[in-house]
């Protein structure tokens, strides 16, 4: 006889076999069906913009566009699909690449949805970026529909639509769209400006100096290569990416995060990041770094949620300083709000101690490239309005103060953050190197509290061996001072006595001698 775990196991595999056999038919009924629907796809206002990439020497296309999509997709939905995922795919070749393929637009149909879709004038949920200038004058852009059919049992399947269309993109760049916000539109700006100064010069030059024919041809000669240059001079300057990544360890406290808000509200050229793993190296903020196209990093790290140390690096040749941070306090804690202070350019002030060791010299550098508004910065305005102020203390930390000018009379307020450097290292390269530089005043805040703890335990064993000597003391000052009966001499009389007594009994004794 077969016992209950038997009989248990050959239904579970009969079950598992008839399961099987169920989805095996399942996949069979609908394998061989036709998936393909007709499609009418239809694309327009297709412009192409250019915008910055990667570095200051490339740039990419960007193409902007609407499309209308008109797609029956009611009789795929059979009982072995459970819902389609479709998406728009843009084709075209380049000299690099004979295929490029870039997904502009997606979306997943459920089976309780609508799935007739109808609509006009609908915007690419992705950018279709470029990377160089292909997209400009090319001649054969292929927009297809495609979607895959997601069964309940089988295999997924990919389907085309038969329905493909094929643009021109325009041989011009659109250069009035807001999105044209890149190196080319601005290097055209100062050109343009540069173009109507020099002609308002040259007018007054002509006026004045009209008389003198030789130094007009001279000057002639000159202007082609004077005005290339101060061109090409302003375009840098209008150009500057100087950028600051600033972002915080995984586990940091309030404090701490508030700090790090304050400070990215008084840099424009700032640039947030999500927390960084604290078990991850630090060189990966070198990557991150890159890939957010920024020259300066500070990186607060987080250790025990007590400890916060600020990491300032350059990141493409170095140096970096770690530094301990003391006595913060925010503009939340003081009270004061620095966001009126977000577009304008600060004045660092220092003192003449940077100037008489190496190390506080090479700090002033880091702290000026790092904290400096860049000239000419797009989000910073012409005037200064608040004053970065450094100075060193005692073992060569450095106290940040933020005063704002009140008003013509260059009256100061503070209005924070208010926080206190203590250098720990400096090293050579970009969170990486050797050790330029070790203070040797810092102490660890671990040891600080190891020597704290001991301190506390050496005064708390003094105090109670004092108090168990003093109980030992009253104890044998009260058993002195206790009245107590001479047992022994009492018994040691009582002896005697009877001793005594049986010696008299003894003489006593009648002989019968008489």
């Amino acid at each position: 006889m077969h016992n209950l775990l038997n009989r248990a196991n050959a239904l579970l595999a009969f079950t598992l076999w008839v399961m099987a056999a169920v989805t095996a038919a399942c996949f069979l009924s609908t394998v061989f069906l036709d998936y393909s629907v007709p499609t009418k796809l239809s694309v327009k206002d297709v412009k192409i913009n250019v915008v910055d990439y990667a570095t200051d020497e490339q740039q990419a296309d960007l193409a902007t566009l609407n499309f209308n999509l008109n797609v029956d997709f009611s009789k795929l939905f059979n009982w072995n699909v459970k819902q389609l995922f479709v998406y728009l795919v843009a084709e075209y070749k380049t000299p690099v690449n004979e295929v490029n393929q870039v997904v502009l637009w997606d979306r997943i149909v459920e089976r309780s949805e609508r799935v007739v879709m109808d609509e006009i004038g609908i915007k690419p949920k992705y950018y279709f970026l470029d990377d160089g200038s292909n997209l400009l004058k090319h001649e054969n852009v292929t927009f297809v529909l495609r979607y895959n059919v997601i069964p309940n049992a089988g295999y997924l399947r990919l389907v085309q639509s038969s329905d493909q269309i094929v643009v021109p993109f325009p041989t011009t760049y659109n250069l009035t769209n807001y999105q044209a916000m890149g190196k080319f539109s601005k290097i055209k700006k100062v050109q343009q400006e540069e173009t109507a100064q020099e002609k308002m010069e040259w007018e007054a030059a002509g006026a004045k100096n009209s008389s003198d024919d030789s130094s007009d041809e001279s000057d002639d000669e000159q202007v082609p290569q004077t005005q290339t240059e101060e061109t090409r001079k302003r375009a840098e300057l209008w150009t500057n990416r100087e950028r600051v990544l600033v972002l915080c360890s995984r586990g940091a406290d309030v404090r701490t995060r508030y700090l790090m808000k304050d400070i990215k509200d008084l840099l424009p050229h700032a640039k947030g990041d999500s927390k960084l793993d604290q078990q991850k190296s630090l060189k990966a903020l070198n990557e991150i770094a890159e890939m957010k196209n920024c020259t300066k990093v500070m990186y607060f790290e987080s250790r025990k949620r007590k400890d916060t140390y600020l990491w300032m690096s350059n990141v493409e040749k170095g140096p970096s300083i770690k530094f301990l941070v003391h006595n913060v306090h925010t503009m939340k804690e003081l009270k004061m709000s620095g966001n009126c202070l977000k577009a304008s350019r600060p004045v660092l002030s220092f003192d003449d101690a940077f100037e008489q060791k190496p190390h506080l010299k090479l700090i002033k550098e880091v702290l000026m490239q790092t904290l400096g508004t860049p000239h000419h910065h797009p989000r910073s305005q012409p005037f200064v309005d608040h004053v970065f102020n450094f100075s060193v203390g005692e073992g060569d930390k450095i106290w940040f103060r933020n005063f704002q000018i009140v008003d013509e009379s260059l009256q100061l307020q503070e209005v924070g953050p208010r926080f206190v450097l203590e250098m720990v290292r400096l090293f050579a390269g970009s969170f990486e190197g050797s050790v330029l530089y070790d203070n040797p005043n810092y102490v660890s805040p671990n040891v600080i509290r190891r020597e704290h703890r001991k301190g506390q335990h050496a005064y708390i064993e003094k105090q109670l061996a004092l108090k168990a000597s003093n109980i030992k003391q009253a104890k044998v000052t009260e058993i002195l001072a206790e009245k107590t009966v001479d047992l022994v001499g009492k018994i040691a009389a009582q002896i005697e006595k009877r001793r005594v007594r049986k010696k008299k009994s003894q003489s006593a004794k009648y002989t019968g001698s008489d």
